[in-house]
């Protein structure tokens, strides 16, 4: 069997989309009847042993990257974007198509099966993949039209326009993206409330969620022999992710400290390093900026408790699409999890039981949270303990074997 991975952007260990999909292709790629071909946008030389490394694997006859456009290609012709996008000019494309050719040209017989979260695709490439009598799958993370609409609001003049006035506008992105969506063999949804909102659109082709993996190595113990550090937020700082209201929560936790590994310099940090001045948080709030990604399983071992503090209100991203994959990282190193309580984590984070979640967009909830298990050994052994299970559960390989059967429902042979 034939497993192509297809993803818009440039490979980069440090993207929590690539994570995943290095996971999942390196989980398929355990089979030995199984060869795996992963096509970024582009990477450097020398790239794919770093990512290896870096994701803590080794080299495999089965597994092997191959660049849909050369870095110097890339540079000089400034290229953005998805390879097999209309968006992008005719030259791009043909070059991102005759790549894919020569791959497709070059696999061994056998059942072929493509996975992408570029809608495009079978647009594109349609011809060739039929050719190969390839089964597509698209991975729908989150709606594209959701990202567009934010974007013409962010940029509106105030006063001049409002939501009101891309209804129209919205609605036609949404029926044409549902379209596109219609040229699969079927879609796997990363969270619950994705599949809901499709199939409320009358998406008619096969859909099943399939939430993020866990691949971390399962643990309740410490390598350090104590956990030394307090409260723990791994992640980007963008302003979804709504690291400002877990730093607003530590006004209520005069006696805890918060360390945000993550981000480097630039706007986001510069914001939240003032925030916590502002507020007279800042000698309990360590930004360690970013960390090398085979680090972070035991920076989070050393954890008492992690907090995933997504936002509800004002961003769709968070409230409807983010499956948190640290939440699940976290969890497989034997960590509490305090978490907003969001559709976006139904399934995955249940109260009281693997996570301890909260209100969201309040700051003083979050900290009631933080304190409540802080302050409860037991509490805080049995959320960890399920929390392992939870992890156990959701497995890279469980998860490759998930997309294996939802693929051969949708007309792989076996």
């Amino acid at each position: 069997m034939n497993i192509v991975f297809i993803q818009s952007s440039s490979l980069s260990i440090e993207r929590a989309h690539w994570i995943q999909i290095l996971n999942t292709a390196w989980a398929f790629a355990n089979r030995a009847d199984v060869h795996v071909t992963v096509m970024p946008r582009a990477f450097a030389a020398n790239v794919e042993n770093e990512v290896l490394e870096g994701m803590g694997f080794q080299s495999r006859e089965n597994l092997r990257f191959v660049p849909v456009w050369a870095p110097a290609m890339v540079q000089r012709m400034k290229f953005r974007g998805d390879p097999f996008s209309l968006r992008q000019g005719r030259i791009a494309r043909h070059f991102a198509l005759k790549k894919l050719k020569g791959v497709l040209s070059g696999l061994s017989p056998g059942p072929l099966l493509v996975c992408t979260r570029d809608q495009e695709v079978p647009l594109i490439a349609g011809d060739a993949l039929k050719q190969a009598k390839a089964t597509i799958i698209n991975e729908h993370h989150k709606f594209e039209y959701v990202k567009r609409l934010e974007g013409k609001l962010q940029k509106k003049r105030p006063g001049r326009r409002t939501l009101g006035d891309f209804k129209e506008w919205a609605r036609a992105e949404r029926s044409e993206e549902v379209r596109r969506l219609g040229r699969f063999g079927g879609v796997v949804c990363t969270t619950p409330s994705i599949r809901s909102r499709l199939m409320s659109l009358g998406f008619e082709k096969p859909t099943t969620w399939i939430p993020n993996g866990a691949r971390l190595p399962l643990t309740d113990a410490s390598p350090h022999g104590e956990r030394d550090i307090d409260i723990l937020y791994v992640g980007q700082l963008l302003r979804w992710k709504n690291v400002d209201e877990l730093i607003e929560a530590m006004t209520f936790l005069p006696n805890r400290r918060l360390t945000v590994v993550g981000g480097g310099p630039g706007p986001d940090m510069d914001r939240l390093t003032s925030l916590a001045e502002r507020l007279g948080v800042e000698s309990r709030v360590d930004f360690r900026g970013q960390r090398p990604h085979g680090e972070i399983h035991g920076i989070m071992q050393r954890a008492r408790l992690g907090v995933v503090p997504l936002p509800r209100a004002g961003f769709p991203e968070a409230r409807l699409f983010c499956n948190p994959l640290k939440a699940l990282e976290l969890m497989a190193a034997g960590t509490p999890v305090v978490a907003t309580r969001l559709k976006s984590v139904e399934g995955l984070l249940d109260h009281d039981r693997n996570a301890y979640l909260v209100q969201p967009d309040d700051p003083k909830a979050l900290a009631d949270g933080i304190k409540a298990v802080l302050e409860s050994p037991k509490l805080a052994a049995r959320l960890a303990s399920e929390g392992l299970k939870k992890a156990a559960e959701l497995s890279y390989d469980s998860r490759a074997d998930r997309v294996l059967a939802f693929a051969r429902s949708c007309g792989l042979p076996a």
